[in-house]
């Protein structure tokens, strides 16, 4: 089922009201991921649910099992989910996200997993706090978190959330991201143990340098402008002034969320 008609901050604010409580105590390249480690599992797009509370019903009946996320970007990287974003995952395990591929068609040209049968994208699973859920809920706010079931390297299939792209808030795919933002995945892909042949493919993707995006990676497909979405600012507030003034700048009347 698809999440296009989701209202964009329906499942943050659920989440949000769930663990509130808890929470407000505690301040040109076209991708094409590598072959399949095992070419005859040729398996469907996960499904996605506009229902979360499987997920999380844990946080409400005051468990505290966690909520696994399946990190593909930014957050494979430990210097950003544990150092500018402050969270410290009770669990993390390499796994893959089969029938989907990594595009880099959210807004800005950061990432993006999209239903593609036959392919994957491999990542990082981190079992959160409800706390740490709700966090990082609120720094993916321009994504929609959407229930999936991940195949962990284990061979286990975990529920999980992944954060996607809003379907009519995509940009045209063919753009390279920016250097920054991919050596946040080729290292994390590294660090992790990631597949070798998609760490190779990750390692040969083209980038741009920030400053240099042009006015396609803020249009969405059909050419519309697409504003930034009012951002929380959460995190490490340290961390978050040094990685501003460390990012090099960006284009005039262009927000980057990466």
């Amino acid at each position: 089922m698809s999440q296009a008609n989701t209202p964009p901050c329906s499942c943050g604010s659920w989440l949000l009201a769930t663990v509130g409580s808890r929470a407000s105590s505690h301040a040109a390249c076209t991708p094409s991921p590598a072959p399949a480690p095992n070419d005859s599992k040729k398996l469907e797009p996960a499904p996605l649910s506009h229902s979360y509370a499987p997920l999380w019903s844990g946080i409400t009946e005051g468990e505290n099992d966690g909520v696994w996320n399946f990190a593909y970007g930014a957050n494979l990287a430990k210097t950003k989910l544990s150092g500018a974003r402050g969270l410290h995952p009770l669990e993390s395990k390499p796994a893959r996200l089969n029938g989907y591929r990594l595009e880099f068609t959210h807004r800005g040209g950061f990432g993006n997993v999209v239903p593609s049968p036959g392919e994957e994208v491999h990542g990082v699973l981190h079992r959160l706090s409800g706390v740490q859920m709700a966090a990082l809920t609120n720094m993916e706010h321009e994504y929609l978190p959407v229930e999936v079931e991940v195949e962990a390297y284990d061979s286990t299939s975990i529920a999980a959330v992944v954060f996607r792209s809003p379907p009519e808030r995509t940009i045209a795919g063919g753009l390279p991201p920016t250097a920054r933002y991919l050596s946040l995945l080729q290292t994390g892909a590294h660090d992790w143990g990631l597949h070798p042949a998609y760490c190779k493919w990750l390692d040969a993707l083209p980038s741009i340098d920030a400053r240099d995006r042009g006015d396609a990676y803020y249009l969405s497909v059909e050419g519309d402008k697409l504003e930034s979405w009012p951002k929380m600012r959460v995190g490490d507030a340290n961390n978050r002034r040094k990685r501003s003034s460390n990012r090099g700048g960006r284009k005039r009347g262009h927000k980057s969320n990466g």
